[in-house]
């Protein structure tokens, strides 16, 4: 084996000294060894006829023609191939070998499909594939000379013969074998019951022959095509002694010591098994051989290896063996777990995850037995230290269990409770993937085995023996609730919620314990697993019920006392909101109401103590909260509805507080109505709740936020309201509407009522609505005309038959309103009106090109909208004109896009904004519809976008630049490369006023075209002056896949992704590049990572944040509000000096005087300045020299803590703090670097005439030593690297 290092340059040889390079002769191109040329020479040479082959093959055409005289059923070989040997033929001229090879290559060709792998060996170099190609070519003439159909009878013949003729030749018997291994599993299973013996025997002898060989190939073939012959054999054949010595050939095979082959043959064996033909028993008639076999080679004293190789067989077919002989197999396997070696432990255990969880049939398991082999493996559990061991040993439990359950489920259920506890001791271990792991199993374990037996469970048969079984399996996980286990307790709580899921409904006496441990769990400080804990409560709450939860952890907040008001269990009404559904109605009417009530009742008593009203008003609150919950597929529907109908109605009336949870709750109770029954119940009170609903929603002090639930809980009951009663509330609202006097905001209101009724209305009454609408469209009120587009388009998008036919029998009527509404329509109703123009172009019998021609200017305009939704409306809008357009011009599709696109060039004649809505317009159109564009059509544009690039308006530039993104994004580089030079060069020629403006953009584009067209064929259509910008594009795009390749070299094995979707419209908008994309800022990346954050607005010192008022939700905001700023004219309590620096002071006239910013007058140094009072001592900190240095080029930090003194800043004084040699330094690399028109690097000591004091000449001497010492150790560092490079 070699190894090549690079890094030397040389050639290693393991165990030897390899020959080495001469000096200088390791980069020779021309080599004196060509043995590697001359391979790949041979390579694109003629397969069969090579001039560097010495080894001639024996499958001539005289044996193959011999062989079959004395078999006549089999066609003999043609004598097309020749008198001589397949490989023994002279080297004629070149034109005649490519003529030979062509011809070869196809009989190849022309072979059997089933022959697909040998065709992309064609070009390989081994030796052994140009032998297998030449052999199949072979094989091929002579069943087509021979008029053969190419069948696999004809092939498996042909090859049969061959492999008797090629026994003693190793490398054709090794193709042969290897085609006959492609054919035998598509031959009939007749031939091959027919012929079973001579096959069996031709294989036989061959493998005898080469038993001993080097070669796996031919005995890897050999044995599947053995094991695909004893697959197809009857149940009675195996009655043939020969054809269990066959077998028994075979199973030698399993133990083999190379793996290739060995694998082959225990595949073979497990086929056999599982896919041969069954015998008595439901079993295969060899499987009691194998079984024997097996535990021969268990209990012998052999290599360790022998019983590996078995065992890895086992995996695949212990559970197709007879009972008998699962058994004594079982306890082999056992045994051998006792040796402590964990090699094998590790293998047996997965010997026995095969046996439990193989599903495929037959099945020798049975219940007893599985049961014995649980009990048999408690005695090889693992420690808790062997954390690899134990989770094999866990999961192997858990298949046995689970195995053991689909079984028998009485045996099963009695052996789940010492597992479970089993699993609970686990969760001591300190590794984590064991608790996890353990956790796990138990979560399993009652999913699958408890969950299905309680699902079947009658209620009288809650005291069957099965359910002691389940209530043990509870204690033991209830168990892990104490102390000793608290590091695995958020795990626990898991497997709790889990058993609260499963069991909980049959088994909530025994669970009411548990719920008591879980709250004073809860109710201790700093306890870390709240959220876990919460969750596993609210599975309780969901299985169970509210009513048996809180039956047995009552919430306690109804208590008498005068001086406690907190409430350690109030924690349960937010986990109550979350989990209650699908329970009883009534229990909420008849405790839970009560509890509201005296809530509020105690909220009124302490209006003087307005901390504790508050308390019990957002209790109130909560428990409110909680009727939706109730409403959402109640039980008792019938029975609880009719007395909670009133309440409700009264408290929608005195408590407008309540009017969400009311609303929400209405609203699901309707949506649950499945039955006539239950609609006509909810519905007989319509009457009462409707008029109290648009009392409310009519009322303009209302809050905003109460609307939308008001208005969805009215829609709701409308569905179902009888008839008469919908008709007489909606001629009301039309009179109401009909008022003079009616104030705007009212209206407002009335008219969403109004759009509620539309899918309930007759035609007379849709009429009367259409009427009125149709006023409000010349309306100077913006707000007025956006309430009737709004009304018009739930007309038009109504699903309702009445709708449908009236809006079919008004299409025409409505069209021209829209059309003559165009000039009175205001900025405001631009989004409802555009989503009425969608819905009647989206309509499938749309078909007037009238008035898809006249709202084309108006869409166009609309792309240029402030409102975002109102440009995308737009957007969607040109798009469904576009598909509209296909049906409407009487033409094909390419003519009808071609009129249609004229239709909007025309917009590019009118005033730049104009222009500009029409080149977006364009640029959407031709990213939706590029591929019914001709050639033409695609040139006008083209033709347009480069002469609106020169033009002097940013606006229509912008535009038409976004237009050429999209050209080279979606169109073909056959239509773009006529226009290529003309786009690039105005792209460029941009003005002086807008080049800044646009040059982003322009890069943009130009990295795009370089991505299609290449850099070579860019760069030479780019002006000279923008040389500089073109080279830089592709030094990044250089730099960008550099980078990449090496970020997948670095993540190891695994394709690149590639980009086969179409690119989205916003992504080609986009100013940026796709590998700008790619690469994500740091500061922008921690930003992503807070995507969908929240901030809430503090109040002021007068207003405080309310969390729990009902104007708290207005306090949530988007973005991160803005600090006020301090106000800088308010006089700050302490001085400050030039250096931003506090001065504290005792003097009360630099305190109080006018001007607090202002230092007091500098008095004498030699006082001691005004921050030092006499007999004061500066002290120091431990460790600190007493002598603070005094260096000017320090200042600012030691000793100028008080910024004044003999420290302060001097004004008149030079600074000299200037780092010298900084401008030699590299960016890239170590060391300093030549600066052209700079002396060479050499450290330099400036001359300043201030460094001559005396005082300072210790220091200046200590620092040009240092620098000095520097110099030396860089030039040995230096010198050394110089000697290493020689």
């Amino acid at each position: 084996v070699h190894h090549v290092d690079m890094a030397k340059g040389r050639i290693r040889v393991n165990s030897t000294k390899g020959n080495k390079w001469k000096k200088g002769e390791s980069g020779s191109s021309n080599p004196k060894a060509n043995k590697h040329r001359l391979a790949a020479r041979g390579k694109f040479d003629s397969h069969l006829a090579t001039a560097n082959r010495a080894v001639e093959s024996s499958l001539t055409s005289e044996a193959l023609e011999a062989h079959a005289l004395e078999h006549e059923d089999v066609p003999p070989l043609s004598s097309a191939i020749g008198e001589t040997s397949i490989d023994d033929r002279e080297d004629g001229s070149q034109t005649a070998t490519s003529a030979h090879t062509s011809s070869v290559y196809s009989y190849i060709e022309a072979a059997h499909p089933l022959f697909g792998k040998v065709k992309t060996l064609w070009n390989s170099s081994l030796e052994s594939h140009r032998e297998i190609c030449a052999v199949l070519a072979a094989v091929s003439e002579v069943i087509r000379t021979k008029e053969g159909k190419n069948t696999e009878v004809e092939y498996f013949a042909t090859l049969m013969t061959a492999l008797e003729s090629a026994t003693d030749d190793l490398k054709a018997a090794a193709s042969i074998a290897f085609l006959l291994s492609l054919v035998l599993p598509k031959v009939p299973v007749d031939v091959l019951q027919a012929r079973c013996g001579a096959i069996c025997k031709i294989l036989m002898d061959t493998i005898l022959a080469h038993n001993t060989s080097e070669s796996c190939g031919l005995l890897r073939a050999l044995v599947a095509c053995l094991s695909t012959v004893l697959g197809a054999q009857p149940e009675g054949a195996w009655s043939e002694s020969y054809l269990q010595r066959v077998f028994q050939l075979l199973l030698n095979f399993t133990v083999h010591a190379k793996p290739k082959l060995r694998k082959v043959a225990q595949g073979g064996v497990v086929s056999v098994l599982k896919e041969g033909t069954l015998g008595e028993g439901n079993f295969h008639p060899v499987a009691p051989l194998v079984a024997k076999h097996c535990k021969h080679v268990l209990e012998s004293s052999g290599e360790e290896t022998s019983r590996l190789h078995i065992l890895g067989m086992l995996k695949e077919c212990l559970s197709h063996f007879p009972t008998e002989h699962v058994k004594s197999l079982c306890e082999a396997i056992l045994k051998l777990m006792t040796l402590g070696n964990a090699m094998v432990r590790t293998t047996s255990l997965q010997v026995f995850h095969g046996l439990f969880s193989s599903l495929t049939e037959p099945q020798g398991l049975t219940a007893e037995l599985c049961g014995r082999l649980i009990s048999a493996l408690y005695e090889y559990q693992p420690s808790l230290v062997d954390a690899q061991l134990l989770q094999a040993w866990l999961t192997v439990m858990l298949s046995a269990h689970t195995k053991l359950c689909s079984l028998q489920r009485d045996l099963g259920l009695a052996h789940l409770p010492l597992f479970i506890t089993a699993c609970i001791k686990c969760l001591e271990s300190d590794k984590r993937q064991v608790t996890k792991m353990a956790a796990g199993v138990v979560k399993t374990l009652l999913k699958d085995c408890i969950a299905p037996y309680l699902q079947t469970l009658k209620p009288e048969d809650e005291d069957a023996v099965n359910m002691k079984y389940v209530q043990k399996s509870f204690k033991a996980v209830e168990s892990s609730l104490k102390y000793g286990y608290q590091s695995s307790w958020d795990l626990v709580l898991g497997m709790l919620g889990t058993f609260y899921e499963v069991a909980g409904k049959q088994c909530h006496k025994i669970m009411a314990k548990s719920l008591l441990s879980l709250c004073e769990l809860r109710g201790t400080a700093d306890f870390p697993h709240s959220s876990e804990l919460d969750e596993t409560f609210g599975a309780a709450v969901t299985a169970m019920g509210p009513r048996i939860v809180l039956s047995a952890v009552p919430m306690q907040l109804d208590t008498n006392s005068a001086t406690n008001h907190e409430f350690p269990r109030g924690w349960i009404l937010p986990v109550l909101k979350e989990h209650v559904k699908n329970t009883e109605l009534g229990f909420f009417v008849q405790d839970l109401l009560p509890l509201a009530a005296k809530m509020r009742a105690k909220s009124q008593q302490y209006q003087s103590q307005p901390v504790i009203a508050k308390v019990y008003d957002i209790l109130q609150t909560q428990i409110w909260s909680l009727l939706p919950g109730f409403c959402t597929n109640p039980s008792d529907l019938a029975t609880s509805f009719p007395s909670i109908a009133p309440i409700l109605g009264k408290a929608l009336t005195n408590d407008t507080s309540l009017a969400v949870n009311i609303c929400q709750s209405l609203s699901l109770l309707v949506s649950g109505c499945k039955t006539t029954e239950d609609k006509a119940l909810v519905g007989r009170f319509s009457k009462n709740y409707l008029p109290i609903l648009f009392n409310l929603y009519s009322e303009p002090s209302a809050e905003a936020q109460h609307k939308g639930p008001i208005l969805d809980s009215i829609q709701a009951y409308l569905s179902v309201t009888e008839q008469k009663l919908i008709e007489s509330l909606f001629e009301k609202i039309l009179l109401k509407l009909e008022q003079q006097d009616l104030p705007l905001n009212t209206k407002y209101l009335v008219l969403d009522l109004a759009q509620t009724f539309v899918p309930f209305l007759p035609v007379d009454l849709l009429t009367k609505l259409f009427t009125f609408i149709t006023s409000l469209m010349d309306s100077a009120d913006a707000t007025l005309q956006k309430k009737a587009y709004s009304i018009l388009k739930g007309l038009l998008s109504c699903e309702g038959p009445v709708a449908r036919s009236f809006v079919m029998d008004h299409m025409e009527q409505l069209s021209t309103l829209l059309l003559e509404s165009l000039s009175t329509s205001s900025t405001a109703s631009k989004k409802p009106r555009l989503k009425c123009l969608l819905q009647i172009v989206s309509r499938s019998d749309f078909s007037s090109v009238e008035f898809l021609t006249s709202i084309i200017p108006e869409v166009i305009l609309c792309t240029k909208e402030v409102n975002e939704k109102a440009r995308a409306l737009a957007y969607d809008l040109l798009v469904a004109m576009g598909n509209a357009a296909q049906h409407c011009y009487k033409k094909n599709a390419e003519d009808s896009m071609t009129a249609y696109i004229m239709v909007v060039l025309a917009g590019l004649a009118g005033s730049p904004r104009m222009a500009s809505a029409t080149l977006q317009a364009l640029a959407r159109l031709l990213y939706d519809f590029h591929d019914l564009l001709g050639v033409e059509i695609v040139k006008t544009l083209l033709t347009s976008a480069c002469t609106l690039l020169s033009s002097r308006t940013r606006e229509v530039v912008k535009s038409t630049l976004g237009l050429v993104k999209v050209v080279i994004g979606v169109l073909p580089a056959l239509h773009l490369e006529p226009h290529l030079d003309d786009l690039v060069s105005n792209v460029l020629s941009w003005g002086e006023d807008s080049k800044n403006h646009f040059r982003l953009k322009a890069r943009v584009i130009l990295e795009r075209l370089v991505r299609k067209f290449g850099y070579e064929r860019v760069a030479g259509v780019v002006p000279e002056k923008h040389k500089k910008l073109i080279v830089h594009i592709e030094k990044m795009n250089e730099r960008q896949k550099r980078k990449k390749r090496e970020k997948h070299e670095q993540g190891g094995s695994g394709s690149e992704s590639t980009r086969v979707s179409k690119p989205s419209y916003e992504d080609l908008m986009m100013d940026s590049s796709d590998d700008e994309k790619d690469v994500v800022p740091k500061k922008q990346a921690k930003k992503a990572v807070v995507k969908d954050s929240a901030w809430l607005k503090e109040g002021t010192m007068d207003d405080p944040l309310d969390f729990m008022s009902e104007g708290a939700i207005r306090r949530v905001v988007a973005n991160r509000p803005r600090l006020a700023k301090p106000d800088s004219k308010k006089a700050q309590p302490f001085v400050i000096n030039p250096e931003g620096k506090l001065v504290i002071t005792e003097d009360d006239d630099v305190m109080t005087s006018g001007e607090p910013n202002k230092l007091p007058e500098p008095q004498d140094e030699s006082v001691g300045g005004p921050l030092l009072n006499k007999g004061e001592v500066r002290k120091r900190k431990r460790g600190q020299l007493e002598v603070e240095d005094d260096d000017d080029d320090e200042e600012g930090k030691a000793g100028n803590t008080r910024g004044t003194g003999i420290h302060r800043k001097n004004p008149n004084k030079h600074e000299y703090n200037f780092d010298y040699g900084s401008e030699y330094r590299s960016k890239k690399a170590k060391g300093d670097m030549k600066r052209p028109g700079k002396p060479d690097p050499f450290a330099y000591v400036p001359l300043i005439k201030q460094k001559l004091d005396k005082r300072k000449q210790a220091k200046l001497s200590g620092q040009f030593n240092g620098l000095m010492n520097k110099a030396r150790k860089g030039s040995t560092q230096g010198l050394k690297q110089h000697k290493q490079r020689k």
